[in-house]
């Protein structure tokens, strides 16, 4: 999150209502007894908590309920501004997906959580359609051909083919089962150039990210004690070296030339982008506060061309955005 793109916990209350709004506009419902209503129920909770600390309980590990608030105002925020744009029903078969399953991008699911996956395309396109782009096409996420890129978008002049994968495991063998996908369905659409977008959340360890520093006495009964980062670049630098360990254990696990081979003569770039959702606590002005750490990186295999290096940079800055714009749609 850029400076100055503070939420607080009443402008996330709000959020809530800004999204059930626009869902309703093109007649969704957030479901009774889904896991979205648990979700935005989650945030009026801490909300409550907030403004009445006396219901809190010290001796409950907060994170998974932080850590739910931030991933769903995440979410939230790429929709709702990117339902300013013409091309927004695009992905209304998506939303309508968000009371399948848990629509989280920042915590573990299931390997069987398929759902959860197609939110990831979702996330993907809401990102997309806040860049200057001419237009945009998604898989159909009820009947998936396999043979498309996730989310085509024609973006500075030419058709960019994004397969979103989803990993579940660190292992080489499947990072390259999830890259060979994606390049043949980049090769095989209607694609003018291409790249895999990866999704690490699975695999990333949330809790060294925002650690309980006195773990064995909290087991024991004790109230947890939560750590926090003294400066936000070190958070960044383990998910930095985390990455960096993900690309080295792949290029000597499979070989840079078997790498390179997979791109030759292909559609997509020789590289793919690696997605690093998580949450931490850094200490600003004496106080721990809650950081929302999106961070995409690019992992080249051979030369990537500026125009992939652009893209990439304006997904990124798409990602690091908080600002509502939603008064101006109602």
């Amino acid at each position: 999150m850029q400076e100055g793109q503070v939420y607080t916990f009443l402008e996330t209350e709000k959020l809530v209502s800004d999204f059930e709004y626009i869902l309703k506009k093109y007649e969704i419902n957030i479901e009774s007894g889904s896991e979205l209503e648990r979700l935005c129920l989650n945030i009026t909770d801490i909300v409550e908590q907030h403004v009445k600390p006396h219901l809190r309980n010290s001796k409950v590990d907060i994170r998974p309920y932080f850590r739910e608030l931030i991933g769903l105002q995440d979410l939230m925020v790429k929709i709702v501004k990117s339902a300013d744009n013409p091309k927004f029903s695009t992905i209304l078969p998506y939303l309508k997906k968000l009371n399948v399953s848990s629509p989280l991008q920042n915590i573990k699911t299931s390997v069987l959580n398929q759902e959860n996956n197609r939110i990831f395309e979702l996330y993907t396109a809401c990102l997309c359609l806040n860049l200057d782009i001419d237009e945009i096409s998604i898989d159909n996420p009820d009947h998936p051909q396999g043979d498309n890129p996730d989310v085509i978008v024609k973006f500075n002049g030419k058709r960019w083919g994004l397969g979103c994968k989803v990993l579940h495991s660190s292992n080489p063998q499947t990072i390259l089962q999830n890259l060979e996908k994606a390049v043949e369905q980049i090769e095989k659409s209607e694609s003018e150039i291409g790249i895999p977008v990866i999704n690490t959340k699975n695999i990333i360890e949330h809790d060294k990210l925002w650690p309980i520093i006195n773990e064995s006495d909290f087991a024991n009964g004790e109230e947890p004690i939560f750590g926090a980062f003294l400066d936000r670049n070190k958070p960044i630098s383990i998910i930095k070296n985390f990455v960096d360990d993900l690309y080295l254990d792949l290029i000597e696990s499979i070989s840079p030339t078997i790498l390179q081979k997979l791109f030759i003569g292909k559609k997509s770039q020789p590289g793919c982008l690696v997605y690093s959702p998580t949450v931490t606590s850094v200490v600003q002005n004496g106080i721990p506060i809650l950081h929302r750490l999106n961070i995409l990186n690019l992992l080249p295999f051979d030369k990537i061309t500026d125009e992939c290096g652009f893209l990439l940079n304006q997904l990124n800055h798409q990602l690091q955005q908080a600002t509502r714009i939603v008064d101006k749609l109602r």
